[in-house]
């Protein structure tokens, strides 16, 4: 069993359903999970309901990614508290729509882009320093299977997810040298409430052309997540790992 006691793990996106199934593992597993959320209080105050009795400990704090000050001061306040982050997770990201390229405006590409790569860059530059002094830490970055199988209409998410990937691929070549592990978890289509735009047929169809015939659902990611915050992820930087049944490396089986 996993264990995480003592770990300290700033994670983004905490209000998402993956991202509260993500604290879940975490928190369960141990670990003192600072819960960095936007807007959703009501989700957060819901999920430190049901992680009230675990072994870990989750502490709340709402930040928006994108502002380089409210990251700094989040950062600044888990120093303070905790002494140290061990850990820093991004998921937060932006609402996904589906529209044609030719009715996506850049204000849409820049909202990607400003969650997910600039609250990429404001969070790793406010952890960073403190790793490094250490020489030790661990990033992990939740990108879409989107960006090895575009699926039209969704231009602006796809090259933000892509963007972030070589951002992390640069990352771990940079701070490996002083300890520190960067790398990724690339979540295939993924059932949440989050998710109305993707019709049942659709759902189906893509479950009985995954190999192990079904969708994921936030859970499987969060268990990849436990793998790279745990000591058994030691050694490995500058990944990606697909978690999505096997759906985009094989292709897709034909629908029976």
């Amino acid at each position: 069993m996993i264990d995480l006691t003592n770990r300290i793990i700033i994670l983004t996106g905490a209000s998402s359903e993956v991202g509260s199934a993500v604290a879940r593992q975490l928190v369960c597993a141990g670990a003192t999970v600072v819960l960095g959320y936007h807007k959703r209080i009501e989700v957060i105050e819901r999920l430190m309901n049901d992680m009230e009795h675990m072994k870990g400990l989750a502490v709340p704090h709402a930040v928006d990614v994108s502002s380089r000050l409210a990251v700094d001061a989040m950062a600044a306040e888990v120093l303070a508290r905790f002494g140290r982050v061990d850990m820093l997770i991004h998921t937060a990201h932006n609402n996904i729509d589906r529209h044609p390229f030719l009715q996506r405006t850049w204000e849409e590409y820049e909202a990607q882009l400003g969650v997910l790569l600039k609250g990429a860059f404001n969070c790793c530059q406010a952890v960073l320093e403190d790793m490094v002094l250490r020489r030790e830490g661990r990033i992990l970055f939740l990108l879409n299977t989107l960006m090895h199988r575009p699926v039209p209409g969704y231009s602006s998410y796809t090259t933000a997810v892509s963007a972030l990937r070589g951002f992390a691929r640069d990352l771990a070549n940079e701070v490996g040298e002083v300890g520190i592990t960067v790398n990724a978890i690339c979540p295939g289509f993924t059932v949440t409430g989050e998710t109305p735009h993707a019709p049942e047929w659709v759902r189906e169809s893509l479950a009985r052309q995954t190999p192990l015939r079904r969708l994921a659902v936030p859970d499987d990611i969060a268990r990849a997540v436990l793998f790279f915050a745990s000591d058994l992820a030691g050694f490995v930087t500058g990944e990606s790992l697909t978690v999505d049944g096997g759906f985009t490396f094989g292709y897709g089986r034909p629908p029976e």
